[in-house]
């Protein structure tokens, strides 16, 4: 192997040389052979000038006096390169190996190399280093996308559990300006949700989209052609470019947005290391601030930023964004029924198309906004989504005036079915068949009225359409309503006083489903199921008495202690049920889970709301009080939520751990312990059960 030095190197080894240093140790630091090295300290030694004489030469002279010298035995060299060259013409052949030509070499050769030596000799000689291409990148020809390998988190507030979220990544090549973004998932509706962020946050739209072989975006891969997903092709129609997925397997085909990845690690994933988001908005807004800096950082080279070569250079020449955003396309199959609509699943609705496409097979694009309806590939009506269930939406250019779907189906015909029920029926089928712009709807309401006839009789169902008539109210399911809850004989006002009833009623059973919702408890506990039995030491008046709410009247307090089993937290519940049926907002909580979730809110700073929000509600149930002892945070908790209380609402404390015990478990200083307890305590009332379990009895039982 030969080691040519230049006239610097020399310099170096005289330097060391006349510092005191060894030639083993001038070797060590300048990284060459020791031979090397003896061999020119002789060849200073033989020359004529003395080593600090020869420091003072300039390269030339130097290079000229030394000239550059190899340690290689050249005729030991050429006899393995002579070999190599015979063994190289094999190389293709099965069943070749360097171990059996090694050995070939070494029955052959006077003074063989060792077998590293005679691989790296091999490998020198021929080389199959696999080159890489530089690439030049056209302004607006391409965006790259991808999904970064590694995911960052968002926190639940509530109960503290952290979710993953995947972070996508854009970069136009030229100007390798990027765009990062965090989502929930790689799914189809947040991939190209992301897609429509970073062409928004471009500008414009480039003439092709690079993307990965995810799911999302490929149905199947292809070094050739592949597969495009039904979705984000119709994306790419919508802006008018094209998709170009990369090769699997083939990083390269996308090294730039690969290395913006890495990039993004550094400069947006680092920066947030520290930090807690608790929603996906959160985080993306902080990604949109260090994503700013990130693309204002000044190339070294190039001497520009990201967004500099973007606006000069790249932006000119994407294309214009379309005039709305592309919305997400999913897709049904529906026969077009005999009255001349389709039916659309996802809603409960019904949508017109032309009647002459009665009984064909059709296909439902939909978005957010908007209804197609495709048959053999060409749109045959679109309509402005309905989200109302149930609901016929009608284009009147649909209609046709001639066609009947039924032959009998027609105004007379359910003029003169009504008729036999009597004039008020009539009356009131005239009144549902002209209210209708698509007769054939009207013809089934009119029908459904006439048929009520059948359960109720055509007396009560005149009374019924007179009483509809009077009240503007013609339609299937008012007069339908009337008969059922008898109210086809009342007066006007009777009826008008009776309706009142009603939505007063409805108002305050929707206010008590609102409440006993807000309360959040685990049992649907009941007063009237509730065991009175001596061994639970539970008085049947006592519990009457509370069950009154009157401790609630006087702001006091109830403490319900016992083993684990005797039927605590029903009690309890019991008592918060029924106050929610009296219309009293009533909260039910875990005494651990509800401190954990005040210490999260000390973070996020919605502390004082949250306490505040505890000192408005009427009745506060703390269930499972003391199983965990109270730290110094907790004990705080603690303090401000019975201070609040004290005196102006009632709480409800349910434990296994007997009163008696409460001080040390709340533990600290005494004076708080002491001012909480007194609290407590002081204005409550008590009950201890006793027994053993109620589920073990239950299991004994069956």
């Amino acid at each position: 192997m030969a080691n040519t030095l230049d006239p610097m190197d020399l310099k170096q080894i005289i330097t060391l040389h006349l510092d005191g240093i060894s030639n083993r140790r001038i070797a060590s630091i300048l990284g060459i052979s020791r031979n090397t090295v003896n061999t020119y300290m002789q060849l200073f030694a033989a020359s004529d000038h003395p080593l600090q004489e020869l420091l003072d030469f300039d390269p030339a002279a130097l290079s000229e006096l030394f000239t550059s010298h190899t340690t290689i035995d050249t005729v030991r060299h050429n006899e393995l390169m002579l070999y190599l060259e015979q063994a190289n013409q094999s190389r293709t052949h099965p069943g070749f190996t360097f171990q059996h030509h090694y050995q070939q070499y070494v029955d052959q050769a006077v003074d063989p190399y060792g077998y590293t030596q005679f691989l790296e000799h091999y490998r020198r000689k021929y080389p199959r280093e696999k080159g890489s291409m530089k690439l030049d990148h056209i302004a607006g020809q391409e965006l790259f996308i991808d999904f970064a390998g590694k995911k960052l988190h968002i926190v639940d507030r509530e109960t503290g559990e952290l979710t993953a979220v995947e972070v996508f990544v854009g970069i136009l090549p030229c100007s390798q300006y990027t765009y990062v973004r965090a989502c929930m998932s790689q799914k189809r509706a947040d991939f190209i949700d992301c897609c429509t962020h970073a062409l928004k946050f471009y500008g414009g739209v480039p003439k092709a989209i690079v993307s990965d072989n995810l799911r999302s975006a490929v149905n199947r891969a292809s070094k050739y052609e592949a597969d495009i997903n039904r979705s984000f092709k119709d994306f790419a129609r919508h802006y008018n470019c094209v998709i170009n997925p990369t090769r699997g397997y083939s990083p390269q085909d996308k090294a730039l947005v690969e290395n913006a990845v890495h990039l993004v690690y550094q400069r947006i994933y680092y920066p947030l290391r520290d930090m807690t988001f608790f929603s996906l908005e959160d985080l993306n807004r902080e990604i949109s601030k260090l994503l700013q800096g990130y693309n204002n950082l000044l190339f070294q080279r190039k001497e520009s930023s990201r967004i500099e070569l973007f606006q000069r250079i790249e932006r000119q020449y994407l294309k214009p964004l379309p005039t709305t955003s592309y919305e997400l396309k999913d897709y049904r199959r529906a026969k077009v029924q005999k009255m001349g609509y389709v039916y659309f699943s996802p809603d409960k609705s019904y949508y017109s198309v032309p009647y002459r496409y009665i009984g064909k097979e059709t296909q439902i694009h939909f978005t957010g906004s908007r209804v197609e309806v495709f048959y053999n590939q060409q749109r045959i009506a679109i309509h402005q989504r309905n989200l109302s269930r149930g609901s016929y939406i009608t284009d009147t250019d649909h209609l046709s005036s001639t066609h009947r779907f039924y032959s009998d189906w027609n105004p007379e015909f359910f003029r003169k079915k009504a008729a036999v029920h009597g004039p008020h029926v009539l009356r009131c089928v005239e009144q549902i068949l002209t209210a209708q712009d698509y007769p054939e709807i009207g013809y089934k309401r009119a029908l459904g009225v006439i048929q009520l006839h059948r359960p109720y009789g055509s007396e009560r169902l005149d009374a019924a359409c007179k009483r509809a008539l009077e009240t503007d109210a013609c339609s299937y399911m008012r007069i339908r309503n009337m008969l059922q809850n008898r109210l086809e004989g009342v007066t006007c006002d009777e009826y008008l006083a009776l309706l009142t009833d009603h939505q007063w009623e409805e108002r305050e059973n929707s206010k008590i489903d609102r409440l006993l919702k807000l309360a959040a408890f685990r049992q649907d506990a009941s007063l009237a199921d509730i065991r009175y039995t001596p061994e639970r030491n539970l008085d049947k008046n006592v519990f009457a008495r509370l069950a009154t709410l009157d401790f609630m009247q006087r702001k006091e307090n109830v403490v319900i202690c016992g083993a684990s089993g005797t039927g605590k937290s029903y009690l309890s519940q019991a008592l918060g049920h029924q106050a929610c049926m009296s219309g009293m907002k009533t909260l039910y909580a875990v005494t651990a889970r509800l401190f954990k979730k005040l210490k999260l809110c000390k973070v996020d700073g919605t502390y004082i709301k949250e306490i505040e929000k505890l000192g408005r509600t009427e009745l506060l149930i703390l269930d499972d009080f003391g199983l965990q002892a109270f730290d110094g945070q907790d004990r705080e908790t603690l303090m401000d939520i019975i201070d609040d209380r004290h005196g102006k609402k009632s709480t409800i404390i349910s434990s296994q751990i007997p009163v008696s015990a409460w001080y040390d478990i709340i533990g600290g200083e005494g004076t708080i312990a002491d001012a909480i307890l007194d609290r407590i305590i002081n204005s409550s009332h008590r009950i201890d059960l006793k027994g053993e379990s109620l589920r073990k009895g239950i299991l004994r039982q069956e």
